[in-house]
C-alpha cells in the first residue's frame, strides 16, 4: 500500500503551482529506496542519535518497513512536526479529505508523543 499512497501523493502534489514531481512509474522505486534506509547508519552513530530523544508511536506496526519500531525524537523535533502538520492541515484539508485524514492521524501521534 505504501507505493500506491506515494503515487496518490505525487498526483496530488503535481496539482500545485511550482511542483514538478518525478515520473509516476519511478515513484514505487523511490518509495522502496527511502523505506529501506535502515542499514545506512553505523551502530556508533545510532547510539548517539538515540540520546535524549522520545518515541513516536512505538506500537505502530502497520508499516511495510522492516527495522526497529521505535522512532525517537527530541522535544524540539516533535514541536516542529506539530507546527508543520498544523500548517499543512490549514492549507490542504479543505481541498483533500484523504490527505486531511492522514495528516490528522500523524498529528495525533505526534501530539501523544510530545
Amino acid at each position: 500500500q505504501g507505493p500506491e499512497e506515494a503515487i496518490r501523493m505525487t498526483q496530488f502534489l503535481a496539482q500545485s503551482k511550482g511542483v514538478v514531481p518525478i515520473e509516476e512509474e519511478s515513484v514505487p522505486c523511490v518509495w522502496r529506496a527511502v523505506v529501506k534506509y535502515k542499514d545506512q547508519i553505523p551502530d556508533a552513530n545510532k547510539r548517539r542519535l538515540n540520546e535524549s530523544r522520545r518515541r513516536l508511536d512505538p506500537s505502530h506496526h502497520d508499516s511495510q518497513r522492516s527495522g526497529p519500531t521505535e522512532r525517537p525524537y527530541t522535544p524540539e523535533q516533535l514541536l516542529s512536526m506539530v507546527q508543520m502538520l498544523d500548517g499543512l492541515l490549514q492549507k490542504w484539508s479543505a481541498r483533500n479529505t484523504r490527505l486531511k485524514e492522514i495528516l490528522e492521524g500523524y498529528l495525533s501521534d505526534v501530539n501523544e508523543a510530545y
